[in-house]
């Protein structure tokens, strides 16, 4: 059961190049953790940075996880960085979230309320 284990896990490395996912993750960590933690230090951004924040950080993310895969836990490398960017992408998100949609239907509202819907 090991060596078929090790196999699998062979496999999966050559076939998803794990070593370049790897990388690309750890960029994303690189470039939003001390953002992360200057919000978390600092308070939120306007809604404007919150969205350009979400909307380039989204992005990112995803062209990573286009490439994964979502391959299962058990089959990827012990302290793999996908876990900690996933983390980061969750606290990130719902930080962000509320701020970033406040700022994208703010030009809806007039003084009369919100513009009417499409009929």
């Amino acid at each position: 059961m090991k060596k078929s284990n090790d196999t699998l896990k062979n496999l999966v490395k050559r076939r998803w190049n794990l070593d370049k996912l790897s990388e690309m993750y750890q960029s994303i960590l690189d470039a939003y953790r001390p953002l992360l933690l200057n919000i978390i230090d600092k308070g939120a951004p306007t809604p404007q940075q919150a969205f350009v924040i979400r909307t380039l950080f989204m992005h990112q993310f995803r062209r990573v996880l286009i490439k994964g895969h979502e391959l299962p836990d058990t089959i990827l490398p012990y302290g793999w960085v996908g876990f900690e960017t996933m983390e980061l992408a969750e606290k990130l998100y719902h930080i962000l979230a509320n701020d970033s949609i406040t700022f994208v239907i703010g030009p809806l509202k007039n003084p009369l309320g919100y513009l009417p819907s499409e009929s």
